[in-house]
């Protein structure tokens, strides 16, 4: 990803089309990054907020493979009522994880959670009603 340099020295990778892969990356979380920036995660919760503020009180259905250690495929649906909820509600119990959000189409997202269970990354697949809000 392309890097921009801050006023305050450091740098930081650039949100948006990813040429080089791409992908269009919505929101973006390191572990490593609570090191070097105490605001990463104050970051990626407002990129989330933006991301994801037009489909609150609309029905979500998440598709999840590779999950965990045993490699299990998963499914859940829910009304979105708060933009977290993309990411809390599948987030591994550990605070060492990374979790990158793509966006695929208006109403389809790729999420991707690493942790020590799954260093490849579980998939999950966001797909948002396109009708009105429930």
């Amino acid at each position: 990803m392309k890097k921009t340099w801050l006023e305050n020295n450091t740098w930081l990778e650039n949100k948006g089309k990813n040429k080089k892969e791409g992908r269009i990356i919505s929101a973006e979380l390191k572990s490593i990054s609570f090191d070097d920036d105490p605001y990463a995660l104050d970051d990626f919760k407002e990129d989330i907020n933006m991301t994801f503020k037009d489909h609150i009180g609309k029905g979500v259905r998440v598709v999840g493979t590779n999950l965990g250690w045993e490699k299990r495929t998963g499914e859940m649906t829910f009304v979105l009522n708060d933009p977290q909820e993309i990411w809390q509600r599948v987030k591994p119990d550990t605070d060492d994880f990374t979790f990158t959000i793509e966006k695929l189409s208006r109403h389809k997202y790729r999420g991707i959670c690493c942790h020590h269970d799954v260093p490849t990354g579980e998939n999950y697949i966001y797909i948002f009603s396109k009708g009105e809000k429930e």
